[in-house]
């Protein structure tokens, strides 16, 4: 009966995947797993609220279930490559716009310039290549 229950829960990861895809959600932000009571669990993190219920939904349909352990969790601007310029600001309390954190945006459009309260990664690229400078003999 066991082996069943892995062959059933591969079947619907493939299913839901398959699904996710074809809606152009990428499966690999969703990590899918099931207890030993058989329960579905979602985890991962996503990058907004509608593709998280977009998810969700995927999964009941498929499924058919409702009680599915949801533990997605939502980041906002987890991928600003995805934000429009438009949208990369602040807004205070009652919607207006506050400032931005791209220094470019503040200087060309007269905005004022945000800090990040996290710290900027930068990966060099895999190809670079060091030189060493010739030690100066004196």
């Amino acid at each position: 009966m066991e082996n069943n229950d892995k062959i059933l829960h591969e079947n619907l990861k493939k299913q839901i995947y398959k699904q996710l895809d074809k809606v152009g959600i990428a499966h690999e932000l969703v990590d899918i797993k099931f207890t030993k009571d058989s329960e579905l669990v979602l985890s991962g993190e996503l990058y907004s609220e509608q593709v998280h219920q977009t998810i969700v939904q995927i999964v009941m349909d498929i499924t058919g279930e409702e009680n599915i352990i949801d533990r997605l969790i939502v980041i906002a601007g987890l991928y600003d490559d995805q934000n429009d310029d438009d949208n990369d600001g602040f807004y205070n309390e009652d919607q207006e716009f506050d400032g931005t954190e791209d220094i470019y945006r503040s200087i060309e459009d007269g905005i004022p310039y945000i800090p990040p309260t996290r710290p900027l990664q930068y990966d060099p690229p895999k190809d670079l290549k060091w030189k060493k400078r010739p030690k100066k003999i004196r």
